[in-house]
């Protein structure tokens, strides 16, 4: 009787249903390995017995770091690890990380070979011993596993290549035999890849391109992966190599089936969000830059470890382009705007690499949603606060709270608090990413719907949601750009943030609120360098609606805040606590457009009129007093 608690045999097989979804994911866990083993080129042969023939052999090839006798004797052990986990340290912006190990338990290498084969063949070298075409190797083949029910380790022998390798990875930039280091890991009796090798080849392409693409597109020592198909009856060869695929879209796509529409040279799909509308967040030398968080533990107040987050949205262009607008009745239609369906989601990453592409944080009845993308990317010291699993497939902390709202999730974190306790307060932790991910999806939301409302009249709006500004309630319209009248006026000529005194003068005491409110409503406006804005103001006892005054390259349009129709609009023009859950009807978002178009069109005109015709201007202001007057009359005998 067999008294181990868990036999070889069983266990073994056992990982023939491992996590993996695919041959494609279990794949890239190889990749893992030799990015952590520092190769800047990876080769991977599909190989066949024909074009139509499923595949029956996968290599992958590396010019890493290679392995000694003792680790690669040791590497097909289940767990094994040679290096210990990295110390917590902050991570900066500009970091790579590049000593940030992929790995986590050493069960990547044995779980995903033993999920599609039941031969596997690791051969390393690290003194130049592929130029003799005979390196070190080690084999674990379940056939023999279950013959004699062995449980030990095989010795390291020395074996050669085999005959098709010197002609599988003609996309390396180096010959096998040329290569002073590196590792080549055999499949034998591939089992679940019942595909195509075409098939298997587009699918990681697409996979690893996405998954590692902070790798393949790194300017300065990038990842090369290139998948060959290797036809073994005919000695054909058909090498392609791996592009990086970017959900957040804040790269470019130069791909020949997207240059004709747009998306070339300089021109991304998205682009980036901070708050700021406008503002491209890039520094001095025009790089992007994500922002930068970082998780503390309450109990010693240090920093356990940091995440990235970068939201992008729907870039100008894409709704502004006439002559994509003629060819298409929705940008949704077009090729970029299918692509962007196709990756809709919140990309997770660990250490640059991403782990899920997580479609649950976005709704998929709602198009709006297509239009918008975070990326999350963790040091890996955090696995345990946002739920990694052992085999880097899932995040299930995180991705158990993809469905809730923003009120969901404050109440939450209002209702556990925040105790000392590891667990409590690595949850508490996990749910503040949470909201912080949710709050960047809702504001990028209301910004890409103000696009496609804007777009209809010829304008762009723009909605502030820096979180340091005042409240929305005290800024009644955050701001459009208004088109200049038939009449020249200062404000045509000039910009914002050409004068910020000037623009600040404008407004005076007239806002509401604070101070907070006072200074940062015209930042705002010379950071954006807006056109138009709608504020409230003290009128005293007049009984006016509205009037305008004019700043440099800005006109601001002062609601009476005790007249009952003004404050009636203002309450139109403001959302104070939107329904993230539902888009506004079309019909309200119209009108809610009109509104604001009248009124700053009358406050144009009379803006030119005090400027060219007194007289006119005049009785305009008469006329408007009398209106203010008459509908002061019906709001209060409404009301009463």
């Amino acid at each position: 009787m067999n008294n181990e608690i868990f036999p070889a045999t069983l266990a073994m097989e056992a990982l023939k249903y491992g996590p993996y979804k695919d041959t494609s994911f279990a794949l890239a866990e190889l990749v893992d390995n030799s990015v952590d083993a520092d190769a800047n080129a990876i080769g991977v042969a599909v190989i066949s017995d024909g074009p139509r023939q499923r595949p029956h052999t996968i290599a992958v090839l590396d010019n890493g770091c290679g392995m000694s006798i003792d680790t690669l004797k040791h590497c097909i052990q289940y767990g094994y690890t040679k290096d210990p986990k990295t110390s917590p340290r902050p991570l900066r912006k500009s970091s790579r990380r590049s000593n940030r190990r992929l790995g986590r338990f050493g069960v990547g290498l044995v779980a995903a070979s033993l999920s599609q084969c039941s031969d596997l063949q690791v051969m390393s070298w690290q003194n130049r011993e592929a130029s003799s075409k005979s390196v070190p190797s080690t084999r674990l083949s379940l056939d023999t596993v279950r013959s004699t029910g062995g449980n030990i380790l095989p010795e390291v022998s020395s074996e050669s290549f085999p005959s098709w390798v010197e002609t599988a990875f003609q996309g390396m930039p180096d010959h096998i035999t040329e290569m002073n280091s590196g590792t080549l890991v055999v499949w034998r009796n591939v089992e679940t890849s019942n595909v195509l090798p075409t098939t298997l080849r587009d699918k990681f392409l697409r996979l690893v391109g996405r998954v590692h693409r902070g790798f393949i597109a790194r300017p300065n020592g990038r990842l090369q992966v290139t998948v060959s198909i290797v036809d073994v009856s005919s000695g054909n060869v058909e090498p392609e190599e791996a592009q990086p695929v970017d959900p957040t879209f804040l790269s470019n796509w130069n791909t020949p089936d997207l240059a004709d529409h747009g998306i070339k040279g300089n021109r991304t799909l998205f682009q980036p969000y901070t708050g700021h509308p406008g503002d491209s967040a890039r520094n001095n030398e025009g790089e992007y830059e994500p922002e930068l968080h970082e998780v503390r533990n309450p109990n010693t107040n240090e920093v356990v470890g940091c995440y990235l987050l970068q939201p992008s949205y729907r870039a100008d262009w894409v709704v502004n382009d006439e002559r994509l607008s003629e060819r298409y009745k929705d940008p949704g239609d077009a090729p970029y705007g299918k692509l962007a369906g196709n990756l809709k989601g919140v990309s997770i990453m660990r250490a640059e690499r991403e782990i899920v592409l997580d479609p649950g944080w976005l709704r998929p009845d709602r198009t709006v949603d297509r239009w918008i993308s975070v990326s999350v990317d963790f040091d890996p010291e955090l696995d345990q606060v946002i739920g990694v699993t052992n085999d880097k497939q899932q995040v299930r902390r995180l991705t158990d709270l993809a469905s809730k709202s923003r009120k969901d999730i404050q109440d939450e974190m209002r209702e556990r608090g925040n105790s000392g306790n590891t667990e409590e307060w690595e949850y508490h932790e996990c749910l503040r990413i949470a909201l912080v991910i949710r709050e960047r999806l809702d504001e990028m939301a209301k910004l890409v719907k103000a696009q496609r409302s804007g777009t209809r009249g010829g304008i762009t709006e723009f909605i502030s949601t820096d979180p340091t500004l005042a409240p929305t309630h005290e800024l009644v319209q955050q701001g459009t750009r208004l088109a200049t009248g038939e009449r020249k006026l200062p404000m045509d000529i000039a910009e914002p943030s050409s004068n910020p005194s000037g623009t600040r003068e404008v407004y005076g005491e007239s806002l509401s609120g604070d101070g907070l409110a006072r200074e940062s409503r015209p930042q705002e406006v010379i950071r954006n360098n807006l056109q138009l804005d709608f504020v409230r103001d003290r009128f005293g006892t007049s009984t006016t609606m509205f009037r305008a005054s004019v700043g440099p390259g800005h006109m601001v349009v002062h609601f009476h805040e005790q007249h009952p129709l003004s404050s009636a609009m203002a309450a139109l023009l403001v959302d104070d606590n939107p329904d993230e859950d539902n888009e506004a009807r079309p019909d309200v978002l119209d009108a809610l457009r009109i509104i604001r178009g009248l009124v700053g069109a009358y406050a144009r005109m009379q803006v030119e009129a005090e400027r060219y015709d007194p007289g006119r201007a005049a009785q305009m202001q008469h006329d408007l007093t009398t209106w203010s007057e008459i509908a002061n009359r019906l709001f209060r005998e409404d009301d009463d």
